[in-house]
């Protein structure tokens, strides 16, 4: 519920920093907000598996996010701005992942949970998360995530 109520709560921008994905439920809140108030949504998706060469790594994250597009943003167009980070599609060490799980909207509101955005993590797991209203922080912490991808840290998806 609060997941819902952030997105559809926004007026100007969401981010969104996740682990897995799996349901097109939990982020048609966030499609409508794209459409009808024209939110600008980014999404940080971990890569799930690895590449079996360094150099393949780049094509694998390609098609990890193009199967996202496929069976979890089902909506089409418009899509949100996707960033990986391309240490979670590499073989071997050192073995990265982003597993962070957090929401800011309009750099005003923040949610920091232990819970995926899976039909699993938001209905039945026994998950526990913080909401904070608080702009400083929300701004922050927005901040910390737009710093990943000024340092070239994180990679936008190009598909």
């Amino acid at each position: 519920m609060v997941v819902q109520r952030l997105f559809e709560s926004a007026n100007r921008s969401v981010l969104v920093g996740g682990y897995s994905f799996d349901a097109p439920e939990i982020l048609e809140p966030l499609y409508r907000a794209i459409k009808e108030r024209g939110v600008d949504v980014t999404l940080f998706l971990d890569i799930d598996g690895t590449a079996t060469t360094a150099e393949g790594a780049e094509a694998f994250a390609t098609a990890f996010i193009d199967r996202f597009f496929r069976t979890v943003w089902t909506f089409g167009l418009p899509k949100p701005d996707v960033f990986y980070d391309p240490r979670t599609a590499a073989p071997g060490p050192p073995w990265a992942s982003l597993h962070a799980k957090c929401i800011v909207v309009d750099d005003e509101r923040s949610l920091i949970t232990s819970a995926n955005f899976t039909d699993r993590g938001q209905t039945r797991n026994i998950e526990a998360g913080v909401l904070i209203e608080d702009t400083g922080f929300a701004a922050e912490l927005g901040a910390q995530w737009r710093q990943l991808v000024g340092v070239g840290l994180v990679k936008k998806y190009g598909g």
